[in-house]
């Protein structure tokens, strides 16, 4: 991802850790929306919450066409059967933003709780550094 393909049509979805169910579900339709689509899904590595959700949604589903991307030397939540890893950064805000910097078409999708600092910060660069990205946060403190 260091020099990603402009022509690849990406879906970055970003979730917080603390996930209520209705997380976990709209996680799962933007999974089946990348698979529709033949889009490339760009993910991080938390093996928690909506980075694990989209994890086992593509594991579930056979789909490999995915990034996860990590600060370790392998995934923390196991990547994608046939997928990719990729370690990048020396933080995980670090790491956000390269997956952040890595969409040049498609879309991005933050998973909220409402609470995680992270979260909120991925979708406030993401609006800054890339205003022609289809980009959304979509809160879900009301189901916390």
């Amino acid at each position: 991802m260091a020099q990603p393909n402009p022509e690849i049509h990406r879906l970055l979805i970003a979730g917080s850790r603390g996930t209520s169910p209705q997380m976990i579900q709209y996680a799962h339709i933007c999974v089946e929306n990348a698979i529709h689509h033949g889009m490339q899904i760009v993910v991080g590595d938390n093996p928690n919450g909506g980075d694990n959700a989209v994890v086992e949604a593509c594991n579930a589903q056979g789909y490999d066409n995915i990034v996860v991307v990590g600060i370790a030397g392998i995934p923390r939540n196991g990547g994608v059967i046939g997928g990719q890893y990729i370690q990048m950064g020396a933080s995980y805000t670090e790491r956000d933003r390269i997956m952040v910097d890595s969409i040049h078409q498609g879309r991005m999708m933050f998973i909220w709780n409402g609470k995680s600092p992270g979260t909120k910060r991925g979708f406030e660069y993401a609006r800054k550094s890339k205003p022609d990205i289809d980009s959304h946060l979509m809160d879900f403190s009301a189901t916390i």
